[in-house]
């Protein structure tokens, strides 16, 4: 029988500080983790552009979004909704694989048209589709394609439409709470917030319409499931589009 044990040590990385290295010790040779922060980020630079472009399109992401980065926005806009975004970035990649009560939220960016919120979005996928299962769905797409599923000629499942939404890690959902409701609709976004609430998947709504509209929009089950695991941030601000357009 092998005399195998367990390791922890305090370490230092030149580059980002102070870290808890881990190790294995089997008979007598130890070997060490390193710095998780250099891991992520050796990860993240070995990925190629052919990569990013096959992988942001695997996770339906359009391709004018496809290598959306936050350092190309505009930080005196939407500055607060960026740091909000990383901090949920690394929680998610720090805890690939664990349910951890901190993990699981519902973030809702409202806000006009053109201020940002797709391209932040997308850079959130960007940033974790190598790591974790990611998905970008525009709400009025999936619902329609759920309810294509109901015609006996379809050849696809409303499961399997389903899942697309419900089982990624990150699910980022455009146009949220945009089109007219209706109880079929409503229900299969209640289903949805369920789903992910119950597995503590992170979900991203972005919206146009104020937060206090929403509510009334899911149906209050599904309101009160967002309620207690919800962050919601507002970006004020004009079109970045009509700023750079020549077109009045």
């Amino acid at each position: 029988m092998l005399d195998i044990e367990k390791l922890t040590k305090a370490e230092d990385c030149e580059k980002h500080g102070p870290y808890m290295a881990t190790g294995i010790r089997v008979m007598s040779r130890v070997t060490w983790s390193r710095c998780p922060v250099c891991a992520k980020e050796r990860v993240h630079n070995d990925v190629t552009d052919g990569q990013i472009a096959s992988g942001m399109r695997a996770a339906g992401v359009p391709l004018r979004y496809a290598f959306n980065r936050f350092g190309d926005m505009d930080t005196s806009v939407a500055g607060s909704v960026i740091a909000m975004l990383a901090k949920e970035i690394d929680e998610i990649a720090d805890n690939v694989g664990e349910c951890k009560q901190d993990v699981g939220k519902f973030i809702i960016i409202s806000g006009g048209t053109g201020v940002g919120k797709t391209h932040m979005g997308c850079a959130m996928i960007r940033s974790l589709f190598y790591i974790v299962s990611c998905r970008y769905e525009v709400e009025t797409e999936w619902l329609s394609d759920m309810r294509a599923t109901w015609n006996r000629d379809s050849d696809r499942t409303e499961a399997q439409v389903f899942a697309r939404a419900a089982q990624p890690r990150l699910l980022v959902l455009d146009e949220f709470a945009m089109s007219q409701p209706q109880p079929w609709k409503q229900e299969m976004i209640a289903r949805l917030v369920d789903y992910r609430y119950s597995n503590r998947k992170t979900t991203v709504m972005l919206t146009n319409e104020p937060p206090e509209s929403i509510a009334p929009w899911v149906g209050d089950r599904a309101a009160d499931r967002m309620r207690q695991c919800g962050r919601v941030k507002i970006i004020h601000g004009e079109s970045f589009r009509k700023r750079l357009s020549e077109f009045e």
